[in-house]
């Protein structure tokens, strides 16, 4: 019989997440029998800083749960104690960063200037991809005669460990339209990628050493051709975010790209029906919670501004 974890689907990443979060739960009650836990238990799992977790109560909540709603349901105990209980008050989440019109030409500027993450800044903004949608991308799956981008898979990494497993969500496979202006961009940095391959056929990958680079066909490989890790990932970019002079550098990360390509494309005519279909959103209603106020009274696609700042170079 297969796991629920094997049943369900989990990727790699959830499942790390959710054991992460269970740990603090455990080392303050796992010595209580499920079917006797109260709401005193449930008090004591989600506050207990006997573990020196700093996980906050309300993702404990949200385990603890999932773990109990499906005891419930299999009959390992007769009621949840949590639907007697309020949920934990959320705290108020910080706004993710919004990149103006400004500040992302400068980071492309900067980019350009120094030679890095030049196209990897440009595909997030024009796109609104997550970084491990772009870094598992093949030049498979280009198809320039539309231009579009297919993407079907993400990079996770738990422990150390880097792989390739499914999309974040069912609408999380989709295809990406691309302008003629990131299609060049595209076709530039892949020459600049076969020339590399040829002119430097062994590298030097950090920790690793100087190894021999392959060819897997990632369209943003790391430097031996590899799947690009998040840190590496992180590091270079906060390089370019630093370099840039733009104000709150430590700010800048990946996902920045993605919630400034999503309030510019609103801005500029797409609507939320489109926009949520293409950033691959599980359902509309997300994309309208966190970008309805922006929305505008548009059926036609619209142009975002990151294809002017294309324009401005390849014209």
């Amino acid at each position: 019989m297969r796991t629920e974890t094997e049943r369900k689907g989990y990727r790699p990443t959830t499942v790390h997440t959710y054991s992460t979060i269970a740990k603090p739960i455990i080392a303050e009650i796992g010595n209580i029998r499920m079917a006797d836990i109260t709401s005193y238990h449930v008090d004591r799992a989600l506050y207990s800083t006997k573990s020196g977790s700093k996980i906050s109560a309300e993702r404990r909540w949200t385990v603890f749960r999932l773990v109990l709603n499906h005891a419930t349901k299999r009959k390992v105990i007769d009621s949840n104690p949590l639907s007697f209980m309020d949920a934990p008050r959320a705290k108020p989440q910080k706004e993710t960063r919004c990149l103006t019109v400004q500040e992302l030409a400068l980071l492309i500027q900067t980019a350009e200037k120094f030679g890095l993450m030049e196209t990897e800044i440009k595909t997030l903004a024009a796109t609104g991809l997550r970084t491990g949608e772009m870094r598992a991308l093949k030049w498979s799956d280009l198809n320039p005669g539309i231009p579009a981008l297919y993407v079907s898979k993400t990079v996770y990494q738990v422990s150390g460990e880097i792989g390739v497993g499914p999309t974040k969500t069912k609408n999380s496979n989709r295809s990406v339209e691309i302008s003629e202006p990131l299609l060049r961009e595209l076709d530039v940095h892949r020459a600049r990628q076969e020339t590399q391959a040829i002119l430097s056929p062994i590298v030097n990958a950090g920790r690793l050493g100087m190894v021999a680079r392959v060819d897997e066909g990632l369209m943003f490989p790391s430097r031996s051709g590899r799947l690009w890790g998040q840190d590496d990932f992180n590091i270079r970019l906060r390089k370019v975010a630093n370099r840039s002079g733009i104000s709150n550098p430590e700010t800048i990360t990946a996902h920045v790209f993605r919630h400034t390509h999503c309030t510019l494309a609103l801005a500029n005519g797409m609507d939320i029906f489109h926009l949520s279909r293409r950033v691959g959103h599980a359902t509309i209603a997300i994309t309208a919670d966190r970008y309805g106020r922006l929305t505008i009274n548009s059926q036609t696609k619209g142009a975002t501004v990151i294809d002017s700042l294309l324009e401005a170079k390849n014209g």
